[in-house]
């Protein structure tokens, strides 16, 4: 288990204020008092929990759509359900109570436009949660099963519900699935602590903090890499005690695990949804000196960054992060506590309530950020959903070009040299790459600059530089003789000090006629003192210089 060191990049700043913030729509509610959002989609698609109208108090999961409003998503027959996940494509999973009867959710739904509710179904139990889903319909939660365990599933259409097992314990919890179908969760061990685990098709269920005395996992991005929560232990055999000091981890698959560091103080925790995104920035919050926590963010090159206070707080932590690198949370300002967004070029900014004191930002899409605001008086609490513009691309394309190309003359004029270039543009699409002078272009015998850019679809412009360096019919010649020496072909020796003097002498002809029997020469000795590869290198460089000297 890897530790690191707190490396601050930035000091806490206070944000920017409410006029500052993009509006707030109030989701409104299914004719009760409150509501609730629990995830969104790149779509701007919402989706939780909204109370009904009436006695006695019931809430429906509900999908809110800025054309559709809000939609009551039903039950599976009961009188509440839950959603927690949508999904790309606008799959929403959840929970929801079976009979009137049932005071909770307690069975794992799945919900679609065409298809409507339907029940996942059960381990061979009477319990069954979902908690996340991919653009694939791979549904992923707990369920428990005949023997009174509660195990880890994954569902499919077309499969059902499959058990996931667990580290040896009764008890395991699917928390996040990416699009390659890899879960993460926690499971208990046969010691009685709990541990992180990621769940692939080829290997399984694998311990991601097995030297903790409790763990859980996440969030899991595209490339397979891992966050969570891990609390050490101060002893190594039972009975055991929890290091209450918990810290966020990030777990790679090429290097393992690494404990998040904190701004100095005690603790730390990673964002429970959307905690990491596919570029690896990771976010949530940690202790200072002085006991308060910030909002961070970290990444592996550059480090713990502090994300900031809004004005008038002392306290603020970061609840996800979406694929722009903008970042929501909630903040202390004064006595209230407001929601938050975060970007590198505008800092921290209020985005305001429903009037209430308290109002978090919980989760967070390309599309904006979504999460529940009490109204005025603090009585009533409605989901809530702010649009986000995407970040003004200020980057350029990253130019790739090689360093130096370095190519025999094969004529008077030079050589016609090609070389391969690209850009890649991490925010948008990157412009074709135009060089000067262009590949495939002759190139004069000696040394040229080549400048080449892309520009994207925002005008930034991306620029690198090359050289290219035609040899003389000398400098080839100088070459040819380091190579005949290389390979111990030292009866040409003569023959290229003639071609040198020659050269040098003006005298074009002699140094033609001289390359000509050096070639001869090789040409003879090939399969004998030559290989045939070191023949074949000797003659193209001498064939080369005789071209570049336009011999006949």
């Amino acid at each position: 288990m890897r530790w690191f060191v707190a490396f601050v990049l930035c000091v806490a700043t206070t944000g920017r204020t409410r006029a500052d913030a993009p509006p707030i729509i109030d989701l409104g509610t299914l004719g009760g008092c409150c509501s609730s959002a629990s995830a969104v989609n790149a779509t701007g698609q919402v989706v939780g929990s909204a109370a009904l109208s009436g006695t006695p108090y019931y809430s429906h999961a509900f999908s809110w759509t800025a054309t559709g409003g809000i939609i009551d998503l039903g039950t599976l027959g009961g009188g509440n359900s839950n959603a927690t996940a949508i999904s790309a494509n606008g799959q929403v999973v959840g929970a929801s109570t079976v009979n009137a009867s049932d005071a909770f959710p307690n069975r794992a739904f799945s919900w679609t436009q065409s298809g409507g509710m339907i029940d996942l179904g059960t381990l061979g139990g009477d319990f069954s949660y979902a908690r996340a889903v991919n653009s694939s319909g791979v549904v992923v939660g707990d369920a428990s099963r005949s023997d009174g365990a509660v195990h880890a599933f994954a569902w499919t259409a077309t499969s059902g519900m499959a058990d996931l097992g667990a580290l040896g314990g009764s008890t395991s919890i699917a928390w996040a699935v990416n699009e390659a179908g890899q879960v993460v969760g926690s499971s208990s061990t046969p010691e009685n602590a709990t541990h992180a685990f990621l769940w692939t098709r080829e290997s399984g269920m694998i311990d991601l903090t097995p030297d903790s005395c409790y763990g859980e996992a996440w969030g899991i991005n595209a490339g397979g890499q891992v966050v969570g929560y891990v609390q050490a232990c101060n002893g190594k055999t039972p009975p055991v005690t929890v290091d209450m000091s918990g810290r966020g981890f990030f777990w790679s698959p090429s290097d393992g695990l690494a404990v998040l560091p904190t701004f100095g103080g005690v603790s730390g925790q990673v964002a429970k949804w959307n905690g990491i995104n596919d570029a690896a920035v990771v976010v949530g919050s940690a202790d200072s000196p002085d006991g308060n926590r910030h909002a961070f963010m970290w990444t592996v090159i550059g480090g713990i960054v502090d994300l900031g206070l809004l004005p008038g707080g002392s306290w603020s932590s970061a609840t996800g992060v979406n694929a722009n690198g903008q970042v929501v949370g909630i903040a202390q300002s004064g006595s209230r506590y407001h929601p938050f967004v975060w970007s590198s070029a505008d800092g921290m900014t209020d985005l305001g309530t429903l009037g209430g004191s308290y109002g978090p930002a919980a989760v967070v899409s390309t599309a904006g950020a979504a999460g529940f605001s009490f109204l005025s008086g603090d009585q009533e609490l409605h989901a809530t959903f702010w649009p986000l513009t995407p970040p003004a691309d200020t980057t350029p394309p990253v130019v790739t070009v090689p360093s130096s190309v370095t190519v025999d003359a094969t004529s008077p004029a030079g050589a016609a040299v090609t070389f391969s270039v690209s850009a890649s543009d991490p925010d948008d699409a990157a412009g074709p790459v135009i060089c000067a002078p262009a590949s495939g272009s002759t190139f004069p015998i000696g040394t040229t600059n080549v400048t080449c850019t892309s520009t994207d679809t925002h005008a930034n412009t991306g620029h690198a530089s090359a050289t290219v360096t035609v040899l003389s019919p000398a400098q080839i010649v100088a070459n040819l003789s380091a190579t005949a020496a290389a390979v111990n072909f030292k009866q040409a020796g003569n023959l290229l000090a003639n071609v040198l003097r020659a050269l040098n002498g003006g005298q074009i002809n002699a140094a033609c006629g001289s390359l000509g029997a050096f070639i001869n020469q090789v040409q003879a000795q090939a399969g004998k003192s030559l290989t045939a590869a070191h023949a074949g290198q000797l003659i193209g460089s001498a064939t080369d210089a005789r071209a570049a000297l336009a011999c006949r």
